[in-house]
């Protein structure tokens, strides 16, 4: 992808005015696009896509607008808001809130297996996977996804999230928490320990993350063209997250099926 730099410079040599500048950049464009959708749409509606806007505006801010979390959170959102349509007692408004409360309290945070991504990217997409993959609609599951990793990594004291979010959003974090206590491969031991003892929403939250995982992995492997002391480290990741995965059988059906499939492009 051409950066924005260079978007500026091709503008500026061909005499492209302030307004062009504007809309050539991809997040003007598509926040223009979200804007012109409030055309048509009744009051209620109406202030349902102004939060969305607030919301983005926050997430922005937190990632630099950065493009890939943005569009991320629009296809997110997007599918929220239609659900809220036909379902009003869909708890909008927390996973509105999950999704910037995560954005501020990863801010400076990147993922190293994915372009340097902003960290809650990751986030957004372990959502997207139990929204459209589980089709899950428990805001619960769906803030606790938003959060998972938000007392390991977001130095966010257990009492906070319960004032903000309450104590069963607290419970499905803990569930999946690692312990400052330990070592990386302590955690990991720890991890295996309690993966059959995880309530149904901790359990579907941790499939989620596996089949992102892997996903990414399989990114890396085909994108970066990882050096081979690198791919040995990757090779070890999967056959992690295929154990963990044989410890989830009977949570989700569907979630199971597309790990195993994308265990099986693994030699």
């Amino acid at each position: 992808m051409k950066s924005f730099l260079w978007i500026i410079g091709s503008l500026l040599a061909f005499g492209g005015s302030s307004l062009e500048l504007q809309e050539a950049h991809p997040v003007k464009r598509i926040e223009k696009a979200l804007a012109a959708t409030l055309e048509g749409l009744d009051h209620s509606q109406r202030l349902v896509h102004d939060r969305i806007l607030q919301t983005r505006a926050e997430i922005a801010a937190s990632v630099s607008d950065n493009e890939e979390v943005l569009q991320s959170f629009d296809t997110l959102s997007r599918s929220w808001e239609e659900y809220l349509k036909e379902n009003p007692n869909f708890d909008f408004e927390t996973v509105l809130y999950a999704s910037s409360f995560a954005a501020k309290k990863y801010k400076g945070q990147n993922r190293a297996l994915h372009d340097e991504a902003p960290y809650v990217l990751k986030s957004f997409e372990v959502t997207r996977i139990l929204w459209t993959e589980a089709k899950e609609r428990d805001t619960n599951v769906l803030a606790g996804a938003l959060l998972e990793d938000i007392l390991d990594r977001g130095d966010v004291p257990a009492k906070e999230i319960e004032a903000h979010f309450g104590k069963k959003i607290l419970q499905i974090l803990q569930e999946n928490s690692d312990s400052s206590e330990l070592t990386d491969i302590e955690n990991r031991e720890a991890e295996m320990d309690r993966m059959p003892s995880l309530s149904h929403s901790a359990a579907l939250i941790s499939l989620a993350e596996q089949l992102y995982e892997l996903r990414e992995l399989r990114h890396m492997e085909e994108k970066l063209r990882p050096s081979e002391a690198l791919h040995q480290k990757i090779l070890v990741q999967v056959a992690y997250q295929k154990r963990l995965s044989k410890l989830l059988v009977g949570t989700d059906t569907g979630l199971e099926n597309a790990i195993l499939e994308e265990l099986s492009t693994w030699k």
